[in-house]
């Protein structure tokens, strides 16, 4: 018997995948610490992007559609701040200058609740879908 995955399935496994690369490669530059490599910065702050634009281009189509209620609505709204602040606090952390303490330990956080805002806010997305 053979088994084939839904286009839901394949989404969550791609976005899965791009915040394993995310996060492999966050660890990747904490560890070599400062200069980052540029190669693995790049690829880090891309990847993060592009799963960011998925969100966001799946809201507004499901927002287009009419299929979006307040809580989903507010999910998404949440997960998108989520990811706004990593990316901020990430973005103060590559300049090089010196930052707060505050500032990495933020930067240690908000990605794992980006994953879960996001997590939570695909489940809506891709069950109305």
């Amino acid at each position: 018997m053979e088994y084939v995955m839904s286009e839901s399935q394949i989404r969550i496994l791609g976005v899965g995948s791009f915040f394993v690369i995310v996060f492999l490669s966050g660890l990747a530059l904490s560890r070599r610490g400062m200069p980052y490599n540029s190669a693995v910065l790049t690829v880090h702050k891309l990847i993060a992007l592009a799963v960011l634009v998925f969100l966001v281009v799946n809201a507004y189509r499901g927002y287009r559609a009419g299929l979006l209620g307040t809580l989903e609505l507010v999910v998404v709204a949440i997960a998108v701040l989520l990811f706004v602040a990593t990316i901020a606090t990430g973005g103060a952390l590559s300049t090089g200058k010196a930052m707060p303490e505050i500032v990495s330990r933020m930067h240690q956080i908000t990605p794992l609740l980006t994953v879960a805002g996001t997590a939570v806010a695909l489940f809506f997305l891709l069950k109305l879908s």
